[in-house]
């Protein structure tokens, strides 16, 4: 059956930057079915809607600019898609824009923008962000269920400046990672356990860019015989 694919951009904010991944992915899959849209379904014994959230935001942070993918079975014009969702979206998850996707084009997210306001916190100084930017490696713990694992956040800093006060920090996304906001913090060697007391974020953009061929180690040498 032939599918058509949209890129969906919305924004996340007030309250519902406190929504769960999976409490954002319900909400929206109960308002594409409010829509009536003919939404494509996955195969298989459990058939769900081909919906796809390609980046999940932290909890607690608002965005401006977030994306999730949708097949229809059926084509819809995109002003007419955003139009039906955005009339069933709740008003802190509007949506912004629909693009149709390119047939045979593999894309990904690849960068992403925040502001970091800092309210009690003092915000580094520009010699700060030319230090951490400097270094080759920033290794930090980061938890995870199976224990606390060392992980090098330097690869995926792309730039941080400071305007006004706030910090902006783009961060690259790789198919095997990226960084979270509390730890570019944490790079700059500021407390990031307190975030909505000390400091805010907000994201603004998501990057998508093409795919990347993954990256194939190296086959070790073989001895002569």
């Amino acid at each position: 059956m032939r599918k058509y694919s949209y890129r969906v951009r919305f924004a996340k904010l007030g309250k519902l930057r406190f929504l769960s991944h999976h409490d954002l992915m319900r909400t929206v899959e109960r308002a594409v079915r409010r829509a009536d849209l003919p939404v494509a379904m996955s195969e298989g014994f459990n058939p769900r809607p081909r919906i796809a959230f390609p980046a999940a935001l932290q909890l607690g942070i608002e965005s401006e600019d977030e994306v999730f993918e949708i097949d229809l079975a059926a084509w819809l014009a995109p002003d007419a898609l955003l139009s039906r969702l955005v009339a069933e979206l709740p008003p802190e998850l509007p949506a912004r824009s629909v693009d149709p996707l390119r047939v045979g084009v593999k894309e990904e997210v690849g960068v992403l923008l925040y502001c970091i306001e800092f309210l009690t916190l003092p915000p580094p100084s520009p010699a700060d962000l030319e230090a951490a930017l400097a270094r080759t490696q920033i290794k930090l713990e980061r938890p995870s269920p199976d224990g606390a694992r060392t992980i090098d956040v330097r690869p995926y800093i792309k730039s941080l400046k400071l305007e006004n006060g706030r910090l902006y920090a783009e961060i690259i996304v790789t198919p095997s990672g990226s960084a979270r906001i509390d730890e570019i913090l944490r790079a700059l060697g500021l407390p990031s356990d307190l975030m909505g007391e000390a400091w805010l974020a907000r994201k603004l953009r998501t990057d998508i860019i093409p795919r990347r061929k993954p990256v194939r180690p190296a086959a070790a040498p073989q001895p002569r015989s």
